[in-house]
């Protein structure tokens, strides 16, 4: 009959604790996290993604109207709502740990959607940009061109970080990941500014008036909060880590 370990030698026991053998032993994701954060930001991560279903939605619908009466105007909403809203935003959630598609994925294969939905998404961005650009030249006249351009600036500024971050991952990981995270999520914040002036802007869309852009105006930006908080959080793990 095999003996019952007594107390005593079970407190003796080290812990074991998950490591990323990767990472030089390194949970790259932070410290395991307690109960209630998990599932609170699993909730947040959830209501996120359908907050950003219906900005897309909103925003093709936008495109829709306008491919009728001008389609440079509708290729430019289309190619900023999918890089902005979609593949960007995704990029900043398939780092968090609590993101449910990326969940079950290792951190380098994390990392590896990440550079792809982040290098689509700048590029379909920056691409609607110029077209805006090119077909109306004093678009900087509105509150959303100015945003937009800097939000383009922004966009090139964090493909340039994202680079540096990669050439020089090993010289200070920690800080040169929260610079180039915060860099990303402020890309993004400017983005969804943008977006959000654009629905005040063109509120003749909406068939309802004012009460369908004061909606597509509280989805935006209860959306953003969930991706921040989200990214803050993430962020915020790797500090102290």
């Amino acid at each position: 009959m095999q003996s019952v370990p007594s107390a005593s030698s079970l407190a003796n026991v080290p812990t074991v604790t998950a490591v990323n053998q990767e990472n030089g032993g390194v949970n790259p994701e932070g410290p395991p996290p307690s109960l209630l954060l998990l599932r609170t930001m699993h909730v947040v991560n959830t209501l996120t993604h359908l907050l950003l279903g219906a900005v897309i939605i909103l925003g093709v619908l936008c495109g829709n109207y306008y491919s009728i009466i001008k389609g440079p105007l509708s290729a430019h909403i289309y190619l900023c709502v999918v890089g902005y809203v979609v593949l960007m935003s995704q990029a900043v959630l398939s780092l968090s740990p609590y993101n449910g598609w990326s969940q079950t994925f290792s951190y380098q294969e994390k990392r590896f959607m990440h550079w792809v939905l982040q290098i689509a998404g700048s590029a379909l961005a920056i691409t609607g940009s110029i077209i805006k650009i090119v077909d109306t030249p004093d678009n900087f006249q509105t509150v959303h061109g100015i945003i937009g351009l800097i939000a383009l600036l922004l966009t090139c500024l964090s493909m340039i970080g994202g680079i540096i971050n990669l050439l020089f991952f090993k010289v200070n990981p920690k800080i040169i990941k929260i610079l180039h995270a915060s860099l990303g999520l402020l890309t993004l914040c400017v983005a969804y500014l943008s977006l959000i002036f654009a629905f005040s802007d063109y509120s003749n869309i909406f068939l309802n008036g004012v009460s369908n852009v004061r909606l597509a105006i509280s989805l935006t930006v209860v959306g953003l909060g969930g991706l921040v908080a989200s990214s803050i959080v993430n962020i915020f793990q790797r500090i102290y880590s």
